[in-house]
């Protein structure tokens, strides 16, 4: 798909039914930098809920990719504060 242009992230979930309908699995994004690039910090999120991997890795992977401040504060807590405002 790559090879016609097309980006993606993969996003597995970990979890099981009764986990999904209480709220509780994990879901991790992960992909190339130019699917973060195609659909820009309005549509990305940094969440957790009973992480089963340390969050500060993530973040840590996150703050890797030297995003703008404006875009990191969009990815850390702007964009899910909209979502919830809604």
């Amino acid at each position: 798909m790559a090879t016609r242009g097309v980006a993606y992230l993969d996003v597995p979930i970990c979890g099981n039914s009764a986990e999904l309908r209480r709220g509780g699995v994990l879901v991790v994004a992960g992909g190339p930098a130019a699917a973060y690039d195609f659909m820009g910090a309005d549509r990305f999120l940094y969440a957790s809920d009973r992480p089963r991997v340390n969050p500060r890795d993530i973040l840590d992977g996150l703050r890797s990719m030297l995003l703008p401040a404006d875009e990191e504060t969009k990815v850390l807590g702007g964009n899910a504060s909209k979502l919830f405002a809604r």
